[in-house]
């Protein structure tokens, strides 16, 4: 006598699409940047744009990213990822450290730093 079969029911992973879990950082949950640092991100970036005379559609054309990725960027609304920042300063002919400090904090770093040198 044969063994009595069972009808097998559809995998459910199967009918329905793959979600995928978000990245976490080792040891903790992700973070979002603090509202302080994504907007001074986003008035540095706005900066070196408009110095370039560039528009945001033309900025997201040398990314090869959406235009609204860069909006949102300048709006404050999303993180940049490190692979972003480097994109970003590859794109604008710039270093990353000047996407995230101040121009005139880094002046004012290297005429402290000038100053110390002459005094010695």
């Amino acid at each position: 006598m044969s063994e009595p079969t069972v009808p097998s029911a559809p995998c459910p992973a199967a009918e329905s699409p793959r979600v995928a879990e978000p990245r976490r950082a080792p040891g903790g949950p992700q973070r979002k940047a603090s509202r302080a640092l994504r907007t001074r991100f986003a008035a540095r970036l706005r900066e070196h744009r408009r110095a370039r005379g560039w528009t945001q559609q033309q900025l997201a054309k040398y990314c090869h990213c959406p235009k609204n990725f860069i909006s949102n960027l300048e709006r404050g609304t999303v993180n940049a990822t490190l692979a972003t920042l480097e994109m970003l300063a590859r794109a604008l002919h710039c270093c990353e450290s000047d996407l995230l400090v101040p121009l005139r904090v880094k002046k004012a770093l290297a005429e402290s730093f000038i100053q110390h040198v002459t005094r010695s």
